[in-house]
């Protein structure tokens, strides 16, 4: 299925790689939390100077971050590889604090990051998550192959 993944387009294989996640998504699987989630991305969309206040000592400066579309899932055509999709296909990914979305982009010092907040009013039909942080061996340990898909998610 690696070899499929590297050559053809990921929709095709949906089915396939859904058989074989199915089993384990049904251990690791929970639902959507109401909440806030986050997003960041590298830079800004301007950086303004109040010409109204420039004097010799000091100027007042406004980061202006991006906001909507521009903080939503990048748009396709500059869509880098991420976890779960490959460069040229736009994943939203999001998190459950600010730190953890800075984190995620991997900034420069001195970079600029605009975060974008994300609520989740009401529960969505259908819209889970998986956590494959908590993994039980003993979840998987009844033959071969369940060890197997253990071993492949635990790494």
């Amino acid at each position: 299925m690696k070899r499929e993944l590297d050559y053809t387009n990921y929709q095709y294989l949906s089915g396939k790689l859904n058989n074989v996640m199915q089993p384990v998504l049904d251990r690791a699987k929970i639902s959507i939390q109401t909440g806030e989630y986050y997003r960041a991305r590298i830079g800004i969309k301007e950086h303004l100077i109040d010409e109204d206040s420039i004097n010799f000592d000091q100027f007042d400066e406004v980061y202006v971050p991006y906001i909507g579309k521009e903080i939503s899932e990048p748009p396709i055509k500059i869509s880098t590889e991420g976890r779960l999709n490959r460069k040229g296909s736009s994943f939203l990914y999001l998190a459950t604090d600010k730190q953890t979305a800075i984190s995620e982009v991997k900034p420069s010092t001195g970079q600029y990051v605009s975060i974008g907040k994300f609520r989740f009013r009401e529960r969505k039909e259908g819209w889970q998550i998986a956590d494959f942080t908590n993994l039980d061996f003993y979840d998987f340990h009844s033959n071969d192959e369940d060890i197997e898909k253990y071993v492949i998610l635990n790494s």
